[in-house]
């Protein structure tokens, strides 16, 4: 039988509607290499928008969490997406992920909804800076990564430099319980693993975007399906 893999939904305000929304490249790449894909969304009554900040924060109502653990108990594996919104849902998420084993992967903002329960600290400080040398949306090979060797992500790749795209304007400046894996050029945090679990591993660039052309962005997915079977 094939893994369900839940790909945790991320809001976003439109003009009109409001939306919970899924990237479709991380849905494609998972169903390509044999998983079963359900959209997570969050079944609060109430929710806080905070626009003052960026990324701006949505608070859900999270006094019963109860049935949004038994959607995260009917998934073998949960995917937290990338985007310009930080939820305390998807932080809910992280951490009962982590404390029952649960494989996750968490991608660019997904990397900070996992280190953030665990006492990680997020920067939007160096907006400028970060706007020039690590938000763009075009290039996908912008900058080499250095991986550490004693890591699952070395594990998966096998390499200790790969080059991956940076679509993203704020740096995690504390990890929590993570360990560093993979590092910037300029020393910013790329990746980050949880220890002793079975795959709890963030990343800060976005593999689905390159999957297609790059064989060792799909071995992160590859590896993750594998690890549900």
């Amino acid at each position: 039988m094939k893994p369900l893999i839940g790909i945790v939904g991320k809001p976003y305000k439109g003009d009109r509607w409001n939306y919970i929304q899924q990237v479709d490249e991380i849905r494609e790449v998972l169903v390509k290499n044999g998983a079963n894909v359900i959209g997570i969304i969050p079944n609060s009554k109430s929710i806080e928008q905070n626009y003052e900040i960026y990324p701006y924060y949505e608070n859900y109502d999270l006094t019963d969490t109860k049935d949004l653990e038994k959607i995260i108990d009917l998934c073998d594996g949960i995917v937290l997406q990338g985007g310009g919104v930080i939820c305390n849902y998807e932080q809910f998420i992280a951490d009962y992920c982590t404390k029952l084993d649960k494989p996750i992967l968490g991608i660019c903002c997904g990397m900070l909804n996992l280190s953030i329960p665990t006492g990680g600290k997020v920067d939007y400080i160096d907006k400028e800076y970060m706007q020039k040398h690590h938000l763009d949306l075009m290039n996908m090979y912008k900058h080499k990564i250095k991986i550490n060797k004693n890591s699952l992500l070395y594990k998966i790749i096998g390499k200790e430099e790969i080059v991956t795209n940076s679509i993203h304007s704020g740096k995690l400046i504390e990890i929590g319980e993570y360990d560093i894996v993979a590092t910037s050029e300029d020393g910013l945090t790329e990746a980050i693993e949880y220890k002793d679990r079975k795959f709890n591993l963030g990343i800060q660039w976005h593999p689905e975007l390159m999957y297609k052309f790059d064989k060792d962005q799909e071995k992160i997915f590859k590896y993750f399906i594998d690890t549900l079977k």
